[in-house]
C-alpha cells in the first residue's frame, strides 16, 4: 500500500512528465526548473494526507497558530486545509469539525504541490536523462 506522500510523489513525477513531453512535442526546450515550478503549481488531485494526520495538525494550528510549524512551506499547506475546512464549517450545511474535514479531504483540492524545487528536482533525477550537445 502506498504512502500519502508516495502516492503525491507519483502524481508529481507523471505531471513533470507529462510537461516534458509536451514541451519536446511542440518542439519547445524549456529547463528542469521551469518544468518544476510549472508543475508545483498545478493542482494536485487530493491534499495526500490521512484524515488522523489532518485532523492532529489542525487541532494544533487552532491550539498554537500557524506560526508554530516547522517550514512556511508546510504551514502555507495546512493553512490552506485550514481555510477549507473552516469554510466549511461555517457554510450553509453548518459542518461540524469531523465532517467538515472529511468532506474536505474527499472533495476539494489543494491549489498547488507544496514541495520545495529541492525536493522535486530529487524525484525527478531518477526519471529523466539528459544529453550534452556541443
Amino acid at each position: 500500500m502506498k504512502t500519502a506522500t508516495q502516492a503525491r510523489d507519483d502524481e508529481f513525477i507523471a505531471i513533470c512528465k507529462e510537461i516534458i513531453s509536451r514541451n519536446i512535442a511542440s518542439g519547445r526546450h524549456t529547463s528542469l526548473a521551469i518544468v518544476i515550478d510549472e508543475a508545483i503549481h498545478r493542482r494536485p488531485r487530493c491534499h495526500y494526507v490521512s484524515y488522523e494526520r489532518a485532523s492532529r495538525i489542525l487541532h494544533y494550528i487552532d491550539t498554537c497558530g500557524s506560526t508554530a510549524l516547522r517550514s512556511r512551506l508546510a504551514a502555507l499547506k495546512w493553512i490552506e486545509l485550514y481555510n477549507q475546512v473552516k469554510a466549511s464549517m461555517e457554510g450553509p450545511r453548518r459542518l461540524t469539525f469531523d465532517q467538515a474535514l472529511t468532506f474536505v479531504l474527499s472533495f476539494q483540492r489543494p491549489s498547488r504541490f507544496y514541495i520545495t524545487h529541492s525536493r522535486a528536482l530529487r524525484l525527478l533525477r531518477p526519471h529523466i536523462s539528459t544529453t550534452i550537445s556541443c
